[in-house]
């Protein structure tokens, strides 16, 4: 017969799957069995329905929640890492940190928490960055006199 929780062929006539512990038939509390010494041991895990296991832990599932948003959590963090990595660049470093601080927001409520809020704080580094960047390059740019550069260019290729 075959494991029904990890597909891992086992003894017809074991009791349960020796590599992840899942019944085969009857009722099974890990939490309850003891070794040939009578000290007891267990992973915690219940299984009081042959046909269900039961996690200890509810509601979540490989580390997510239904209706988690932890992807939000990690978009916000890499669109914030990449708003400050760009800040020399406003047209992408303005929208990287926008979209990271609102996905941050939204992913606030998941699994995620802590990426969120990373997401958010370097998405308004990133974003403050880039409107610094942005105003720097715009003063610097109005206090110089093109016309004066094109005339030097202009009276140094033509002598």
């Amino acid at each position: 017969m075959y494991c029904r929780k990890c597909g891992r062929q086992i003894p017809d006539e074991a009791e349960h799957c020796p590599l992840c512990g899942t019944p085969t038939q009857g009722t099974y509390d890990p939490g309850q069995e003891s070794d040939s010494n009578g000290a007891e041991y267990g992973s915690g895990y219940s299984y009081s329905n042959p046909g269900r296991y039961d996690d200890p832990d509810p509601g979540y599932s490989d580390g997510k929640q239904s209706g988690d948003r932890r992807g939000l959590a990690i978009a916000s963090l890499v669109l914030g890492v990449l708003s400050i990595v760009v800040c020399c660049m406003p047209a992408f470093a303005l929208p990287f940190g926008v979209i990271a601080i609102f996905a941050g927001i939204f992913g606030m409520k998941s699994s995620g928490r802590n990426l969120a809020i990373a997401g958010i704080v370097t998405g308004v580094i990133g974003l403050a960055l880039g409107i610094g960047y942005l105003i720097m390059s715009t003063l610097l740019l109005s206090t110089i006199d093109f016309e004066e550069i094109m005339r030097e260019i202009d009276t140094t290729f033509n002598h």
